[in-house]
């Protein structure tokens, strides 16, 4: 299994990702983020030359490509982030006795929301596929929960929103499709920069039809999207038109 931009590419075929799938959602709160980083950008800077009486070298193409910038650059921070917070718990439950993770407070964290849940783990980091509806992605957590099968997905993240929810139908469905047992309750673990855990977007098998349903209509999405032409594309098509019509 390989994966390759937004496919996983497994047995000779290209399944779509779940979160690829998921990106044709409306994010309004991450345009107001980048909206809102871009002018904090533009104050320090600008703030830092008024300071330093350098106005007068103000180059207003770079200090407004820079700021443009600055939303990628806090995000790929972020996702840095996230890979070693998820890369830390794999590790630490493949070795669940060894010593070393007693004074990593993320681990830390981690065990007392165990403890707590009586989570026990099956699988983590697992290929989900579901080769009926064509679909793959990465499940972070499988086990029991006070003895009921779970599946969780860690988020690092300042928020954590409805939407992840369908990201949890999907990887539900695909490993009931693959094991023959669904899930019996899922859940985002939520890994906060103070290292405390907790649970959000909680809900159990009976509402797994429905949330479903709503990840196959935004897969439906992804596809037809997947097949349009690109701008460039449609403007050629469009003066082919002119020109049959004229």
């Amino acid at each position: 299994m390989k994966m390759a931009g937004r496919y996983y590419a497994i047995d000779g075929k290209n399944y779509p990702s779940v979160t690829s799938i998921l990106n044709v959602l409306n994010k309004p709160q991450l345009v107001n983020w980048a909206v809102r980083l871009t002018r904090d950008s533009l104050k320090q800077e600008l703030f830092a030359l008024q300071r330093s009486d350098s106005l007068q070298d103000l180059n207003i193409g770079s200090l407004l490509a820079k700021s443009a910038l600055e939303h990628n650059r806090v995000k790929n921070v972020a996702a840095g982030h996230g890979i070693d917070i998820h890369s830390r718990i794999a590790a630490y439950l493949d070795n669940e006795g060894n010593m070393a993770y007693d004074q990593d407070p993320v681990i830390k964290a981690f065990r007392t929301w165990q403890d707590e849940a009586q989570f026990l783990p099956i699988a983590s980091e697992k290929l989900v596929i579901s080769r009926e509806h064509e679909y793959a992605g990465t499940a972070d957590l499988i086990g029991t929960l006070g003895g009921r099968l779970a599946l969780l997905d860690i988020k690092t993240g300042r928020g954590v929103y409805p939407e992840y929810k369908l990201q949890l139908a999907a990887y539900a469905a695909a490993w009931g499709e693959m094991t023959g047992h669904i899930p019996e309750v899922c859940m985002n673990l939520h890994v906060r920069n103070n290292f405390s855990v907790t649970e959000a977007n909680v809900f159990t098998a009976a509402e797994l039809f429905l949330l479903f349903q709503t990840f196959l209509a935004a897969k439906q999405l992804f596809e037809w999207l997947s097949i349009q032409p690109k701008t460039g594309q449609n403007v050629a098509v469009a003066t082919q038109l002119k020109q049959i019509v004229a």
